[in-house]
C-alpha cells in the first residue's frame, strides 16, 4: 500500500511538471487583500496584512531559499505556487507569524525574529499545505493513539491563542502526554507542524526530546513516514542528515 501511495504521489508531481509548473513564486512586495483567497476577506476571518519592511527583504529572501532547498524540486513545483513575505499578518483579530491556503503560504518576518524562527515558520506552514493536500497518506489513527488518555485538542490555532494556550515552550509534563509544547495541542495540524518544522531544522533540542519520550518518538516516525510517501528521498536518513547541517 505504501508503495502504491508513493507511486500515486510521484504521478501527481509528474503531471504537474508536464503542465509546465515551475518553482514557487516568491513575492516580497505584496500585502493587499487580493493576495488572499476571496473567502478570507471580510466575514469572520477578516484577514489583513502589512508589507515586509524594505530592510528585511534580502534577509528574508535568503531564508526562503535556504528553507526550500531542503525539499525535492518536484514536490515544491507540484504543491506550492506562491510564498508571500509579510511584515504583519492577522486574521480573526489574532496576529500570527504565518498561515497557508491550499497552495500558497504567507510568512511574517519582523526585525526581532531570529533567522531560525522565520525558517521554522516556513517549514510549519508548508507542512500544513502538504498535510491537507495528502491527508489520506497520513496515519491519523496511529497519531491519535500517541496522545495520552483524555488529552484533547483545543480546536484551532486561533482558539489556542485566544485561550492563552499558545506557548511554544517545551515542558516535560506535555512531552509525556505526547505534545512538544502547548501550541501543539491546538489541533492535529498544529501538532503535526510542531514535529515537521524542527525535523527540517535539524533541531538538536527537539531530537533530544524525541529520544527521551516514547510518544514523541512515535509521532516523529509518523511524520517522517508521511514525507517518505511524498518523495522517497525524504526518509529517516535525510532527516538525520539535517541534524549535521
Amino acid at each position: 500500500m505504501q508503495r502504491l501511495l508513493t507511486l500515486l504521489a510521484i504521478f501527481a508531481f509528474s503531471a504537474a511538471n508536464a503542465r509546465g509548473a515551475g518553482p514557487p513564486e516568491i513575492l516580497l512586495d505584496r500585502a493587499a487583500d487580493d493576495i488572499f483567497p476571496e473567502s478570507w476577506r471580510g466575514g469572520k476571518i477578516r484577514v489583513s496584512a502589512k508589507p515586509l519592511l524594505d530592510a528585511q527583504v534580502e534577509r528574508f529572501r535568503g531564508l526562503v531559499h535556504r528553507a526550500l532547498a531542503k525539499y525535492p524540486q518536484a514536490l515544491l513545483q507540484a504543491t506550492l505556487v506562491k510564498l508571500y513575505g509579510l511584515g504583519h499578518l492577522e486574521y480573526n483579530g489574532v496576529a500570527t507569524g504565518g498561515t497557508r491556503s491550499t497552495d500558497k503560504i504567507y510568512i511574517v518576518c519582523k526585525p526581532h525574529y531570529t533567522d531560525a524562527a522565520v525558517e521554522r515558520i516556513i517549514h510549519a506552514e508548508y507542512s500544513s499545505v502538504l498535510f491537507q493536500k495528502f491527508a489520506k497518506q497520513f496515519d491519523a489513527e496511529s497519531w491519535k493513539r500517541q496522545n495520552a488518555e483524555g488529552a484533547t485538542y483545543f480546536g484551532s490555532g486561533v482558539a489556542a491563542v485566544r485561550a492563552g494556550k499558545a506557548s511554544g515552550q517545551m515542558k516535560p509534563e506535555l512531552n509525556e502526554q505526547g505534545f512538544i509544547h502547548q501550541y501543539a495541542q491546538a489541533s492535529m495540524e498544529e501538532d503535526f507542524n510542531s514535529h515537521a518544522a524542527p525535523l527540517f531544522m535539524g533541531d538538536a533540542g527537539y531530537w533530544q526530546k524525541v529520544q527521551q519520550y516514547p510518544r514523541l518518538k512515535a509521532k516523529a516516525e509518523l511524520v517522517m513516514a508521511f514525507y517518505s510517501k511524498l518523495d522517497p528521498s525524504l526518509g529517516q536518513a535525510s532527516f538525520a542528515a539535517l541534524q549535521a547541517m
